[in-house]
C-alpha cells in the first residue's frame, strides 16, 4: 500500500503522541476518572506504536478482505511502504 503523504503524517503523529504521552495520559484519567499513573502505563507499555510483523501481517488482510469486497482498490505493491512505520 502506497502511503505517500499520509506516511509522513502518520510518523509525526506518532512523534507528538509519543512526546506528549505524560499530558495525554493526565488529561485523559481526569476525563474518564481513571488514575494517572494507570494511564502512563496504559499508554507506554501496553499499546504498541510499531508496526512489527503481526501488525503488517494483520493490515494486508484488512487490505486483502476489503480489495476483494471492492472496498479499496487493489494495491499494486502490497504493504511494503507500511513497513516504514515501524
Amino acid at each position: 500500500m502506497e502511503l505517500g503523504a499520509a506516511e509522513a503524517a502518520f510518523t509525526e503523529a506518532k512523534r507528538r503522541g509519543v512526546a506528549a504521552l505524560a499530558q495525554i495520559a493526565q488529561s485523559e484519567a481526569a476525563r474518564l476518572g481513571l488514575d494517572p499513573a494507570y494511564c502512563r502505563r496504559y499508554l507506554s507499555h501496553v499499546i504498541r506504536f510499531d508496526l512489527g510483523p503481526a501488525e503488517l501481517a494483520g493490515l494486508a488482510r484488512v487490505q486483502e478482505l476489503t480489495a476483494a469486497a471492492g472496498l479499496v482498490p487493489t494495491p499494486a505493491a502490497g504493504l511494503s511502504s507500511v513497513a516504514a512505520l515501524r
